[in-house]
């Protein structure tokens, strides 16, 4: 990041630089000193909520999804979507089995996502490769297209399993949050309506505070996989960290 300052401070007469970060305090302070910031806040749920319930998604899980979105509806519309269920209820799964003490292997199911998510994302870039280089003779350019192909195609897919990955684990704290509310006497503060029966009955006797710490953990590993770390590794352990913190009531 350093290596922007001297951009920052003299751009060119023709360039506006934007930067974005969901994160501003990962952001070195010489970075931020020399931006202007701008904020934008995230939409609300119940305006997200409004647009999935126009599109045709029922009431009770339209706002489920848009709250558990975080103001993203983009995000918010993939969780709506049978693709978006079916990670749902893989995360529950994950989750149900820490809080059974008995995590076993329930993350597979999550790395299996990301990895046909990764191949899908590579397979279009590779598509549209493939029709462009129909149309470049053959040589040293077109060697070279091919080489630029396949980085993208190598980064799309590292991008679209990584997103899988987050979001899993973004659910899953989520669940854990929302364990902490119903655990805490605060039942209208749950994301997950659509799944409050069930919860309430998983946050019963449960403690608070270990849940969460539970919650605490699933962002850490999300964060940690920013990193270059073995997500299976990663993911098991996590399983055995949140069945040690959550895994019996009381």
């Amino acid at each position: 990041a350093n290596r922007l300052l001297k951009t920052l401070e003299d751009p060119a007469s023709f360039v506006h630089l934007i930067l974005l970060t969901d994160a501003l305090g990962r952001v070195l302070e010489t970075v931020i000193s020399r931006c202007q910031l701008v904020r934008f806040e995230p939409l609300p749920a119940a305006r997200i909520a409004a647009t999935l319930e126009a599109e045709g998604v029922e009431g009770e899980r339209a706002r489920a999804c848009a709250a558990l979105a975080l103001g993203n509806a983009s995000r918010a519309r993939l969780l709506a979507s049978a693709e978006g269920e079916e990670l749902r209820g893989e995360v529950e799964a994950f989750t149900s089995a820490a809080l059974s003490g008995e995590p076993g292997e329930t993350w597979k199911p999550l790395l299996e996502r990301a990895e046909r998510r990764r191949a899908a994302a590579e397979e279009a870039v590779a598509a549209e490769g493939a029709e462009r280089l129909e149309m470049e003779p053959a040589g040293r350019d077109r060697r070279a297209i091919e080489r630029e192909l396949e980085e993208a195609a190598k980064r799309d897919g590292r991008r679209a399993r990584t997103e899988v990955l987050d979001l899993a684990l973004t659910l899953t704290g989520l669940a854990f949050r929302d364990l902490v509310c119903l655990a805490s006497s605060a039942p209208e503060a749950v994301l997950a309506s659509d799944r409050a029966s069930a919860l309430a009955e998983r946050a019963r006797g449960r403690d608070p505070r270990r849940l969460r710490e539970a919650a605490e953990r699933c962002e850490d590993v999300r964060q940690a996989l920013e990193l270059n770390v073995s997500e299976d590794l990663a993911l098991s352990a996590l399983g055995l960290r949140l069945a040690a913190l959550a895994g019996a009531p009381g």
